[in-house]
């Protein structure tokens, strides 16, 4: 039996290891493709229905036939679908790219697609020198750029609220908090976390704490959700003191913020604050020992490029923990994404 060359080209043939590491090399190509659907509010473009390629260039204000080629190639990624007669739709993976959705990831495609895209570039700086890439991009290390920048610094709360706020909810289903009845969660930025605890637990009240300019957002947060009398707020540093009182006390993405040096700091202030029964928890990703892929390994290059910090092994946050007053007792999976939940008493 003949075969014939469409029998041919449906057998997929090894990818040669050389185009292999070609493909790796290009994953930028796919990035920006996205990041220039988000800029230019494609999904929000097509939320109402599917429109033919003319009139959606003329509502966009780009140029028609490189909209094609730009739907093209995010047709293949499975972010839009050709109807038919260059008649195109969103996908629901490509809603997620919608402004006005709650969980919508435009803000985080912008960052990456902006300043975070730029400091990556200077990744061989960091690594070289320990120090941030970004600050090497931009001539100012993230927070300080971002507060002189606004609108990427809205862009980077935005990415913040959507990812940190969806995650909350799942850290709470996957562990039982309602043996603690003071929560206090150090760095917490607007409570989000504290707060769906309490929520969930009547016998439980909360504190956040973080700097000022912060505390700030977390009240008019805690007002909103009805939590005021049972959260309360305080403005400090945790490099200066964190708060004594607590039964249970939460580091959600803050240690990875910082190398061994820093991060032992925060740690021995809140060994200082708690009683010998209080319990650690820190919300972080876990790196997986072994070659496996893992995003948690690309998150800690993405650390180094952002702030110069990183993420952990299993083994590092035990070692970590242990030199500053800790005994590491679990690290629970969760139903969030990415992160483990690392239990720690006092030593």
């Amino acid at each position: 039996m003949n075969t014939t060359i469409t029998e041919k080209a449906q057998t997929k043939k090894p990818i040669q290891p050389r185009f292999e590491l070609m493909r790796l090399m290009t994953g930028n190509w796919i990035s920006q493709a996205v990041y220039t659907a988000a800029k230019l509010k494609l999904s929000d473009a097509l939320l109402d229905g599917p429109l033919e390629a003319p009139a959606l260039a003329e509502k966009l204000n780009v140029q028609e036939i490189e909209l094609r080629r730009l739907l093209r190639a995010l047709e293949s990624l499975g972010l839009f679908r050709n109807l038919g007669e260059d008649r195109f739709e969103v996908t629901e993976l490509g809603s997620f790219l919608a402004e006005d959705r709650p969980d919508s990831l435009r803000p985080l495609a912008l960052f990456n697609g902006e300043a975070l895209y730029a400091a990556w570039a200077q990744l061989p700086h960091a690594v070289t020198t320990g120090e941030s890439a970004f600050g090497r991009a931009h001539g100012a290390e993230i927070f300080e750029y971002l507060e002189a920048h606004a609108e990427t610094g809205a862009q980077f709360d935005s990415v913040m609220a959507s990812t940190h706020g969806a995650e909350a909810p799942a850290l709470v289903d996957s562990y039982d908090f309602s043996a603690f009845k003071t929560i206090i969660d150090v760095g917490g930025g607007k409570g989000s976390f504290v707060a769906e605890i309490v929520e969930k637990n009547a016998g439980s009240k909360g504190m956040v704490y973080d700097l000022p300019h912060v505390i700030d957002r977390a009240r008019a947060y805690l007002e909103e959700r009805g939590l005021s009398a049972r959260c309360d707020t305080q403005a400090g540093s945790f490099f200066d003191r964190v708060p004594e009182g607590g039964d249970a006390y939460l580091l959600r993405h803050v240690i990875h913020d910082w190398r061994d040096p820093e991060a032992g700091k925060i740690l021995q202030k809140c060994r200082a604050a708690m009683n010998p029964k209080a319990r650690l928890f820190i919300v972080e990703a876990v790196i997986p020992e072994g070659p496996e892929w893992s995003s948690s390994k690309m998150l800690d290059l993405n650390m180094l490029v952002i702030c110069a910090g990183q993420e952990r092994t299993a083994a590092e946050f035990n070692t970590l923990l242990a030199h500053n007053g800790f005994k590491m007792e679990a690290v629970h999976e969760t139903k969030a994404p990415r992160v483990s939940l690392i239990e720690a008493s006092v030593a």
